[in-house]
């Protein structure tokens, strides 16, 4: 009969339910200043929403990382880590051809 094996240890220590509920707080603080910042913008390029919307962004992230560091648990969401990322396109489709689709393509232009 083998020894019983005793429990995995976590490589790093896992945050306190209340640190995670506090990464929850700030996230939800954020949301609410954010909300209130883009209500009463000055114009397009308010410098004042850009600096809401990266406190969002940290914030986000911080409580993400608590989530996950504390339960193994992933949320239902993501941050594009560039504008390039963003398609504003509301096809589920790529936006590009491949061969195959422009031959066909250019096979009825011909056929016209």
């Amino acid at each position: 009969m083998s020894a019983p094996v005793p429990p995995r240890r976590p490589t790093h220590p896992r945050p306190p339910a209340e640190a995670v509920r506090g990464t929850a707080r700030a996230f939800v603080a954020a949301i609410e200043r954010h909300l209130l910042v883009v209500e009463h913008r000055s114009g397009e390029a308010d410098p004042k929403v850009a600096a809401a919307f990266n406190d969002l962004r940290t914030a986000f992230l911080d409580y993400e990382d608590a989530v996950y560091e504390a339960y193994d648990e992933v949320l239902p969401f993501e941050v594009l880590e560039d504008e390039d990322d963003i398609d504003l396109d509301d096809d589920d489709e790529d936006d590009e051809l491949d061969d195959d689709e422009l031959e066909e393509i250019d096979d009825e232009d011909d056929e016209d």
